[in-house]
């Protein structure tokens, strides 16, 4: 996919680092690589808002992971969940966002969090035992 995107813009500009020079039509480029012109004007697109430089889709469109594998496991343990049983999801999200100086961070997305690894009731899993 990388190497079809320089294709496109070297056959385009003749440079991967500057659009000063056209040096090929839209429609020479599709008859010679199959490439259809929407998918060659966008490539070239990005390519210009990255700042000239070749791009990876292996990712497109996926979100990116606010918080790491250590981050999630601190939240959902079971000591955090009952430190903060008392507080509504709410405060749990500040709590949250300032702990780890994230710049957004709401309830609903430590709602996303809770329901993705099973924290089912956002409450500790208390049982009682007859003694």
């Amino acid at each position: 996919m990388v190497e079809e995107q320089a294709l496109v813009v070297f056959l385009r500009f003749g440079s991967l680092n500057s659009d000063h020079k056209i040096w090929m039509t839209y429609t020479e480029i599709s008859k010679k690589t199959g490439i259809k012109i929407p998918s060659q004007l966008s490539i070239i697109k990005r390519w210009r808002r990255r700042g000239f430089v070749i791009f990876n889709l292996k990712n497109k469109g996926g979100r990116c992971r606010m918080l790491n594998e250590e981050q999630i496991n601190w939240m959902i343990s079971m000591d955090t969940l009952q430190s903060m049983s008392h507080l509504s999801l709410r405060k749990r999200a500040l709590i949250v966002k300032d702990k780890f100086h994230l710049k957004t961070f709401d309830w609903s997305t430590l709602r996303t969090y809770y329901i993705r690894h099973g924290v089912g009731f956002k409450r500790p899993d208390y049982r009682y035992y007859k003694s």
